[in-house]
């Protein structure tokens, strides 16, 4: 397996192994002696194996960063050059601010945090609606928002991109409709700032709906009734007391979308037009003809600055906040009803942005199915089996399709990076949430900066750092699979130590006094009891490898193309059909394995509920 993966040279590669395999060695043995100084609670496997995945973030997390930062004062030769990383830091191309007193472009610093600005509140609050329409004005909503809730995380991150240019773009539906009707063209205004806000709207207000639907079933109706038999009106209700307990929920919305919006990368790259922004300018400085990674570099800090300051101000308002609506206190109240006047703009809100919803993944598949999208709308396949035709030799079936290679190449990495990074992330999960042992705070730490990082940094200072001795990995599937699972990693460790921490100690400690090993606790204790979180875990990693593309668009080749880098390839040739095809073949993929991963936990459940009935 791991010569299939090596590519290029394979000298260099196993010489690069044998220095990874040698500061695994050494984590490991620090680990194990940590373990013999009374941590790990004195378990020399368990200290062994932190001690590793200790060492995995330094080595592919920690040491790429700190190497993009020291390419940030270096000459196209490598020599440190005074003054050279404060005069990249200070380029006009990121801060300049002429587009305040000419028609001159800003920097794309100022473009990337307006953009972050405007879509992160504005997908916060249009989630915020959605979230008082399922909970508060029209139950009936609850799962229809929850099936477009998750339909985009299952799809590759450029489809709504695609979509809006199916309706808006030059060739668009509604742009022709408008032509031949009224002689007017709405002309290029999808491709800048305002057709990025729209993309960003439709990819991130599910999120934002997400975690505002469990802010707002978290609201304590006693408080509406105590302050209704005070004699307040609805709308002061609403005023005065709901809405100051969304504060911290929706702050921390705000900033999630903020970070979404500034990392993203697909809908820029389609979009943007001359509205250039950090996450594809940092691309387009590696790739292009620039090939100038000092600027990269440059670009990739500020990109990383901003999305850690996010973080501490997140941070911050979790840490400042003392909104108080649940209690020890039981509470069978039913939440008060809103505002006729309210209630009546949520739904039409609502609805609204459902069928705008609809139309856009509508029409994005649509296009992976007609002949010619603009001119020629007859239903066809020819998209479809020019990327996935089949053919008959003799007694043979070939794929010679051009993109077979990608599909399952991807699907071969995905399977192995998702069960990796779920493994990993249940050892880190419950060694952080359980264990006292030096170096705790630094692994949490990585694992919040890999949660900040975007992901064309992390791209940018893997090329950097695993290009050159001692650790030269890239062209490798090895390295391609080492970067999905750290991109992975942090939100698996986080579901999952959210269903450590609802354990009660008492179990493992129980399990330790009749005997039995750290180890065999995680086994035989824990692990049946997050098994639903792990098979999440596990959902989650394998869609995330299937449809990234920001970090992995710099470590692909030739032998190693993903799905989503050979579908950007398509997008910048013009061909949308094809890539709109290959797409809704993915989409298909995902969907399938959501809906297996779902009965497999049904299943689970229904056993559990069996075996609880029987012990009865």
């Amino acid at each position: 397996m791991v010569a299939s993966m090596a590519a290029g040279n394979e000298t260099y590669f196993y010489i690069s192994l044998w220095w990874t395999l040698g500061l695994g060695l050494l984590m490991a043995s620090w680990g194990s002696w940590r373990a013999s100084r009374g941590d790990f609670a004195r378990s020399r496997l368990a200290g062994t194996s932190a001690g590793l995945l200790l060492g995995f973030l330094l080595l592919f997390l920690a040491y790429p960063l700190l190497r993009a930062a020291l390419t940030l004062g270096q000459d196209e030769f490598g020599k440190l050059v005074p003054g050279l990383a404060w005069d990249r830091l200070s380029d006009s191309r990121i801060w300049s601010l002429n587009c305040l007193v000419s028609l001159q472009a800003c920097g794309t610093a100022w473009n990337s945090l307006l953009l972050g600005l405007i879509s992160g509140f504005t997908t916060s609050l249009l989630g915020t609606v959605l979230a008082f329409t399922s909970e508060r004005v029209l139950p009936a909503f609850r799962k229809p928002l929850g099936l477009f809730a998750i339909l985009p995380m299952l799809m590759p991150p450029f489809v709504v991109g695609l979509g809006l240019v199916m309706l808006f773009g030059r060739a668009g539906v509604i742009n022709n409709w408008l032509e031949e009707s009224f002689a007017w063209s709405m002309g290029r205004w999808l491709y800048g700032l305002e057709g990025l806000v729209l993309a960003q709207i439709f990819s991130f207000t599910p999120i934002a709906y997400l975690m505002m639907r469990g802010v707002v079933q978290n609201l304590n109706p006693a408080l509406d009734e105590a302050a209704q038999s005070l004699g307040a009106s609805r709308m002061r209700i609403l005023r005065t007391v709901t809405l100051p307990m969304l504060l911290p929920g929706f702050s921390n919305a705000c900033i999630v979308g903020f970070i979404e919006s500034i990392a993203d990368f697909g809908n820029p790259l389609i979009l943007a037009g001359s509205y250039n922004v950090l996450a594809t300018d940092i691309f387009f400085s590696v790739v292009g003809a620039q090939l100038d990674f000092g600027r990269a570099c440059a670009q990739a800090l500020v990109l990383a600055a901003f999305a850690m300051t996010a973080i501490a101000i997140q941070s911050f308002f979790l840490s400042e906040s003392r909104h108080v609506s649940i209690s020890g206190k039981s509470d069978a109240s039913q939440a008060m009803r809103l505002p006729a006047p309210v209630s009546f703009s949520l739904a039409s809100l609502s609805v609204l942005w459902i069928m705008l919803l609809i139309a856009v993944y509508s029409f994005a598949f649509a296009g992976g199915f007609v002949t010619t999208w603009g001119r020629d709308y007859s239903p066809s396949l020819e998209h479809l089996m020019r990327g996935f035709a089949i053919e008959q030799d003799q007694s043979n079936w070939l794929l010679s399709g051009p993109a077979w290679d990608s599909l399952f190449t991807t699907l071969k990495l995905a399977l192995i990076a998702a069960p990796v990074s779920a493994l990993i992330a249940l050892l880190m999960a419950y060694w952080m949430s359980r264990l006292q042992f030096v170096g705790r705070s630094l692994m949490n730490g990585l694992s919040v900066l890999a949660f900040a990082i975007p992901g064309t940094v992390i791209g940018v200072s893997y090329i950097l750092a695993f290009n050159v001795p001692p650790f030269e990995l890239t062209g490798t599937g090895l390295l391609i699979v080492i970067c999905l699972v750290v991109r992975v990693l942090p939100v698996s460790i986080r579901s999952q130590s959210a269903v450590i921490q609802q354990i009660d100690r008492s179990l493992d400690e129980a399990s330790m006094t009749l005997g039995a090993s750290l180890l065999q606790t995680l086994a035989k204790v824990i692990w049946p009891l997050i098994r639903p979180a792990m098979v999440a875990a596990l959902l989650y990693g394998f869609v995330r490898a299937m449809t990234t593309e920001s970090a992995v668009i710099f470590l692909v080749n030739a032998e190693y193309e993903l799905a989503t880098t050979w579908i950007i390839g398509r997008i910048g040739q013009g061909d949308y059909g094809l890539a709109l095809a290959y797409c809704s073949v993915l989409t298909l993929i995902m969907t399938a394995v959501a809906f297996a991963v779902q009965a497999l936990l049904g299943d689970r459940r229904q056993i559990r509920r069996q075996e609880m009935a029987a012990n009865r």
